[in-house]
């Protein structure tokens, strides 16, 4: 979605949630609920706006409610990183939820969080190792089979098809097909539980040699949230070293963006390792021809110092640049944008003409278009 749809799904959320309120019995409560959630929804906006972070991870409309609904469980607290916006999601799909709904083991079943998530993480792996988003209900009663190997409380309560049938009832992570085929609501929810998995059970290495194949890229991405200071080292390290290795231009690239994704999304980094990522990425701009010029721009704001001035790029780099500036957008592209905007060549000029939606429209207006 787009900044504004966002914005209107969050409009659209808040004002069903209003409507839920005209069925209490008790108006002031309701009128009380109301007004709350009017509040809610002005905050929420706000966020967005403010929050760039917050803002991609809304992207999809999955997503988009599920912060609309931690925001209001949570009155107007968010998680600050989309690891924790993950963990809060999950301890709300999969802990207190039916017992705050008055409802009794399911299936006559009950798990907490942790049982569930070991669970989940068996068929997660399994996915990403077999490079599926999906998998026959047979295989996914096998995984759930060898992870109740595990969980004695939870094989003392039922058969894995009982367990299985749980969690595609109750944990609204997981749904049926019609042809018998279970996957994730959202490739998300996998690659992170995924991502915890491999960190848990000392599994680096395995990420690590997946690298060089793009399906293993969002695990990668997501298991960073997990790692402890020194795994992160020897994380990006490893795709450092992979990067070096790869005889393809682009294939080094593509690894030397996921390494600066990493190190951009840790929490604690030594200097070193800072030194080492943007020593890799300055390597590989200005973006050559076969570049993943997308893949540059999921690094945001972090390359533009590292682009040339318009004094110093001819005009087919200049084209490649103005790409750049453009797919990654935003106000701090705008400066950049308007050095290059009155370039001599035509396609950068246009590059930057059609190119308006991807930037803060009154700004870019007066400081680029015009």
């Amino acid at each position: 979605m787009r900044d504004e749809d966002i914005q209107a799904f969050v409009a659209a959320w808040h004002r069903a949630a209003r409507r839920e309120c005209d069925g209490y019995a008790d108006q002031a409560l309701a009128a009380e609920e109301q007004a709350e959630l009017r509040a809610l929804e002005t905050e929420l906006q706000t966020r967005f706006r403010q929050n760039a972070a917050l803002l991609a991870l809304a992207r999809t409309p999955l997503l988009c409610a599920v912060i609309c609904a931690l925001h209001r469980r949570r009155r107007g607290l968010l998680p600050d990183t989309r690891w924790e916006l993950y963990r809060s999601t999950l301890a709300m799909l999969l802990g207190s939820r039916d017992s705050q709904r008055g409802i009794r083991r399911p299936e006559g079943i009950t798990m907490g969080l942790e049982e569930h998530q070991e669970l989940l993480q068996s068929v997660a792996v399994w996915l990403v190792r077999a490079g599926q988003t999906q998998l026959s209900y047979q295989d996914a009663e096998r995984q759930i089979e060898v992870a109740m190997r595990r969980l004695p409380q939870v094989s003392a309560q039922g058969t894995a098809t009982t367990v299985l049938t749980h969690l595609l009832n109750r944990s609204g992570l997981l749904q049926e097909r019609g042809d018998r085929e279970v996957q994730f609501i959202h490739r998300t929810f996998q690659d992170y539980l995924a991502a915890r998995a491999f960190i848990e059970d000392g599994s680096l290495l395995e990420l690590l040699q997946n690298a060089p194949d793009e399906r293993w890229h969002d695990t990668i991405l997501l298991a960073v949230g997990h790692c402890r200071p020194h795994e992160i080292r020897k994380l990006i390290g490893g795709l450092l070293a992979a990067g070096e290795a790869a005889s393809d231009r682009t294939r080094r690239a593509e690894l030397y963006v996921l390494a600066a994704r990493c190190f951009l999304d840790a929490v604690v980094v030594d200097e070193t390792v800072a030194e080492e990522v943007e020593s890799r990425v300055r390597a590989i701009l200005p973006p050559h021809p076969m570049a993943p010029v997308e893949k540059l721009a999921s690094l945001g704001p972090y390359v533009l110092p590292f682009l040339p001035g318009p004094a110093d790029a001819d005009s087919v780099t200049a084209q490649r640049v103005a790409r750049l500036i453009c797919a990654i957008g935003g106000p701090e592209a705008i400066p950049l944008a308007r050095r290059y905007a009155p370039h001599e060549s035509a396609l950068v000029r246009l590059q930057f003409a059609t190119s308006w939606s991807r930037f803060p429209a009154g700004p870019y207006a007066r400081e680029v278009l015009a």
